[in-house]
């Protein structure tokens, strides 16, 4: 095997780059010609709050006044353990 001229041994340098490149970013795809092609994700993503049911408010409401019955009621009752 003849030895590699300077050109060669920067080709194999940037095909080692490339290499590099691409083992770092997945988004990269190298073609049959070593040119790289960088593929662009596109995402539809919106940020924008969900819809909140009328029922959510209905059920917030019912466990708020059950959780305070709850706590007023152990309350009551440890002050009448502490009359007797």
């Amino acid at each position: 095997m003849p030895r590699k001229t300077k050109k060669e041994k920067i080709i194999s340098q940037y095909r080692k780059q490339i290499k590099l490149l691409y083992k770092e970013v997945p988004n990269i795809s190298i073609s049959a010609k070593n040119e790289i092609n960088v593929v662009k994700e596109v995402s539809n993503v919106s940020v924008s709050t969900p819809a909140v049911s009328p029922f959510f408010y209905l059920d917030l409401k019912k466990s708020i006044f059950l959780i305070a019955g709850i706590i007023i009621l152990e309350i009551g009752m440890s002050f009448l353990k502490l009359i007797k």
